[in-house]
């Protein structure tokens, strides 16, 4: 699976806190398809754990 190259000029909203949300998400989808590519179970491992610690945050 490709990573997801993080391009300002095309997905920036304008909004820095929206913004900068938006870069973790793709920085954790990122080390999910890191972690595709590795032997093991997927969910034990911690990127889904940040995955809910991210949608806790970006909801309140």
């Amino acid at each position: 699976m490709q990573k997801i190259n993080w391009a300002s000029h095309q997905y920036d909203l304008g909004h820095t806190d929206i913004d900068q949300q938006h870069q973790q998400l793709v920085e954790i989808i990122n080390e999910l398809v890191d972690q595709l590519d590795q032997p093991g179970d997927i969910l034990t491992k911690q990127p889904p754990t940040k995955v809910g610690g991210f949608a806790r945050v970006a909801v309140d």
